[in-house]
């Protein structure tokens, strides 16, 4: 994420550098859309902030990276879940065997 947001802000930068600077509001909606999917509903609460209370550039960067380490522990407790599911399943028995006895 750190990454991702520092090269937002060289392209501003240079957009800006070149004469053409890129709004604020602009700059928030051209990061948010290059998100997955997977961050939709983090898209969606800051589309839908009210008009009168913007979320600022420097507000963004810090709920993108909480956002990212939520996802991160909401992977991690999922992966782990369903690995110990898998441990603490039900266990399959072998399939039962021919009991035959060789006499001689």
């Amino acid at each position: 994420m750190h990454d991702y947001l520092h090269q937002i802000k060289v392209l501003a930068d240079q957009l800006a550098t070149c004469g053409s600077p890129i709004r604020d509001e602009d700059l928030i909606l051209h990061t948010l859309a290059g998100f997955p999917s997977l961050y939709r509903p983090f898209q969606t609460a800051i589309r839908a902030r009210p008009r009168h209370d913007p979320v600022s550039l420097e507000e963004l960067h810090t709920l993108l990276i909480c956002e990212e380490l939520i996802l991160t522990e909401d992977a991690t407790t999922e992966s782990s879940t369903a690995f110990n599911a898998r441990q603490t399943g039900p266990q399959r028995s072998s399939p039962p065997g021919n009991s035959t006895t060789f006499h001689n």
